[in-house]
């Protein structure tokens, strides 16, 4: 999508776009009706996910990686700071 812009001249580099786009983001999420506009693009973009199926029940994802962990052992899980020694 950025260089798409940029191709099409909307914008001279990706760095002029990232900083108008920065630039425009701060100034939404000063104004409550631009903090709420954010808002429900995040949640429109979340049900478009769920709906192309690529959402993960939760449960699932921790019980996954609880079962990896317990493969590859305490030495290489990272949340009883085994691995730092």
């Amino acid at each position: 999508m950025v260089l798409k812009r940029v191709r099409e001249e909307f914008y001279h580099s990706a760095d002029d776009l990232l900083a108008t786009a920065l630039h425009v983001l701060t100034w939404a999420e000063g104004r409550a009706d631009g903090k709420r506009e954010i808002l429900k693009y995040k949640l429109q973009a979340g049900i478009d996910d769920e709906e192309a199926g690529k959402m993960a029940d939760a449960d699932e994802v921790f019980r996954s990686l609880k079962n990896r962990s317990a493969e590859n052992g305490p030495e290489h899980n990272p949340a009883d700071g085994a691995g730092d020694r």
